[in-house]
């Protein structure tokens, strides 16, 4: 698949963005039409092109969420980057702190989260016509659901809601670090039943290392499959992935989208075109 951005519509996609600092998640997540209508005007706009799309292209708006704060993000920046990646990282706790395998959010993520549930509560009771995900894809991390879970809360989720699906492709990046190790297939699914797994997902983490990490260049050709599998299979226009900082970067590099700072339980959308490889 071939990627692209549709420009004009958010601040985060213009030329001379300071996508390094700025957070545009309290600024309506950077939509540049500030109407009433802005909203709406997005979804017709987004109707339109993929009503006039040629055979093989399609245009879907993206919206991407990083996890709140888990206990691991604690301990790093108790410890400081420097140490947490030479050492703290390749344990499990200090004692005080337990950030693995598979570390929850920790009480300041269930305050960010919770406030970013209220957030889109409050935006919806405006009528803004915001457009809302009709496909949930979550890292199968237990802070990137627990994100997602709290989020979507009586929106989008219920007895008659959507499923949220698991997938490997967009957890983070694999290996040393024991916050990556994932929970087994068993244990996630006794935690979040309202949520599928993706075809041929494993019972245990047969990825994660002590010994290997993936590199950068690695987790991009992981995430772009993910994405090729998402853009190829799922006829939302609307679709939700929520996961973590490196693969959120990896996630607009294979867009072409510019660098932009997610924060802890940061959120930004993006309108995506895809066209299938000549």
């Amino acid at each position: 698949m071939i990627y692209s951005v549709v420009p004009g519509f958010f601040v985060q996609d213009t030329p001379g963005f300071d996508g390094h600092t700025a957070d545009t998640t309290a600024d309506d997540f950077g939509l540049l039409d500030k109407s009433p209508s802005g909203w709406a005007k997005l979804s017709a706009s987004l109707d339109s092109l993929n009503s006039q799309a040629p055979s093989g292209t399609s245009y879907k708006l993206l919206w991407c969420a990083r996890h709140a704060q888990g206990f691991h993000n604690m301990a790093e920046a108790k410890y400081g980057t420097p140490l947490w990646e030479s050492h703290w990282a390749k344990l499990t706790t200090d004692g005080e702190l337990v950030w693995g395998p598979d570390p929850n959010l920790s009480p300041t993520g269930e305050a960010q989260v919770e406030r970013a549930h209220q957030a889109w509560k409050a935006l919806l009771a405006k009528g803004t016509g915001v457009p809302l995900p009709r496909s949930l894809y979550c890292s199968p991390m237990r802070r990137a659901a627990r994100t997602l879970t709290v989020t979507w809360r009586d929106i989008l989720l219920g007895p008659a809601g959507l499923q949220p699906k698991f997938m490997d492709g967009i957890r983070e990046t694999v290996g040393v670090h024991t916050c990556d190790m994932r929970s087994p297939k068993s244990v996630l699914g006794a935690e979040y039943p309202d949520f599928v797994f993706e075809d041929g997902f494993e019972e245990e983490d047969l990825q994660w290392s002590a010994e290997k990490r993936e590199t950068h260049a690695d987790v991009d050709v992981r995430v772009r499959k993910a994405l090729d599998k998402i853009f190829s299979t799922d006829a939302s226009t609307v679709i939700s992935i929520t996961a973590h900082d490196g693969v959120l970067r990896s996630i607009l590099a294979t867009l072409s989208h510019q660098p932009v700072f997610m924060p802890v339980a940061g959120v930004i959308p993006v309108l995506v075109k895809s066209s299938m490889d000549e």
